[in-house]
């Protein structure tokens, strides 16, 4: 849970540096999946970008929820 000081914060300057709220295991979990969706990026990163009817920018979520079958990974985090 935030305090009130960090929630003020983050609604001033758009960010919050969280110290310590993450166990390890947790941090690798997230490094190691972050990892994987780069990669999976990179291996089909031809189509990603040559797709315009498909551009990230353009559809936002809609976009991320229907490249899942391009993206294993995605399914999982969204």
């Amino acid at each position: 849970m935030l305090k009130e000081n960090e929630v003020k914060f983050y609604n001033q300057n758009g960010y919050l540096i969280l110290k310590d709220k993450l166990d390890k295991k947790t941090l690798s979990d997230l490094k190691n999946s972050t990892t994987q969706l780069i990669e999976e990026f990179k291996k089909n990163q031809s189509t990603f970008i040559r797709d315009k009817n498909r551009n990230i920018s353009k559809h936002g979520k809609m976009f991320l929820s229907n490249r899942c079958e391009d993206f294993p990974l995605m399914e999982k985090i969204y």
